[in-house]
């Protein structure tokens, strides 16, 4: 990793905590969930970087990919809610997330916990030759120690240029996987808590979509030239496009760039037994000395 790289990582670091420590202000009952995520995306801008994805705003048992394009969803007392942001400089990426109550709640607070101690003792382990199978027990002991359960289909991810889940999964349990970190990866560690089963499974009711950039399009290549100009192969989110297209045309570009394998979609994710789940997430340079990005 040269210099201007090392610069440009922790400028986005820097930019996607400032961004996040923002969000606080707006986490109050009755404030519309695509407020808070508009909010943060202009501060991002305003801060000199490009979101590397849509801000997700999840609450309850929703547990990741939530960004909604109306104000129909608001905060409300007793909400657990997660807001998981990242920004990019020339494709230099940093993620990160945090969980917030909505009001006193000690089931919240019990899972905020288990999530901040469990990120805590994966970042120590952030060192060249660490399998990642130990981040995955380290994780997995935070959270045997208050009794609640790391969400085992849910990872963190190796992170590349323009590339915001590249081919290495950081897991939040033993899960055999000997892969070795090695210097200068750039990882994100994101253990998600839930006092239910650790499992998560998807909404098919797609908010968030990826450029992939196979198959054809004989429609709205307009819409598709954009997304490449834009966003490239980071996600994007249907608000977005909604903003720059309009409806008509956003549904059929989506529907049709989905159908004909251009784009990945993605929809919220719940926990399967109906349970909330707290998140807590950095991204971290693999160090003897690990560097957070987004402290």
């Amino acid at each position: 990793m040269d210099a201007e790289e090392l610069s440009k990582l922790k400028q986005a670091g820097k930019i996607a905590s400032e961004a996040r420590e923002y969000a606080k202000k707006f986490l109050k009952v009755g404030t519309p969930l695509v407020d808070i995520a508009n909010k943060v995306e202009a501060k991002i801008f305003e801060l000199g970087g490009r979101p590397s994805f849509p801000v997700c705003t999840s609450i309850n048992e929703l547990a990741a990919h939530c960004s909604y394009w109306d104000d129909k969803v608001k905060l409300k007392q007793g909400d657990l809610v997660k807001i998981d942001t990242g920004s990019h400089i020339d494709g230099w990426i940093a993620d990160c997330a945090f969980s917030f109550s909505i009001g006193k709640n000690a089931e919240n607070e019990l899972l905020i916990k288990a999530t901040e101690n469990a990120l805590n003792a994966a970042i120590k382990l952030a060192v060249p030759g660490t399998e990642v199978r130990e981040i995955g027990r380290a994780v997995n002991n935070e959270m045997e120690k208050l009794d609640v359960n790391p969400i085992k289909n849910l990872t963190g991810h190796l992170i590349q240029r323009y590339e915001l889940h590249s081919n290495i999964s950081i897991p939040s349990f033993d899960n055999n996987d000997r892969t070795k970190l090695k210097e200068d990866m750039v990882i994100a560690i994101e253990p998600f808590a839930t006092k239910g089963i650790g499992l998560v499974s998807e909404i098919k009711d797609f908010h968030i979509f990826r450029y992939i950039g196979r198959g054809n399009l004989r429609t709205s290549r307009d819409v598709l030239q954009y997304i490449i100009n834009e966003y490239k192969t980071l996600p994007f989110s249907r608000k977005w496009i909604l903003k720059k297209f309009g409806s008509l045309n956003t549904n059929l570009f989506l529907r049709q760039g989905a159908a004909n394998r251009l784009l990945e979609s993605y929809g919220p994710l719940k926990v399967t037994s109906g349970h909330k789940a707290a998140q807590t997430e950095h991204t971290i340079i693999v160090k003897e000395k690990p560097i957070i990005t987004t402290k």
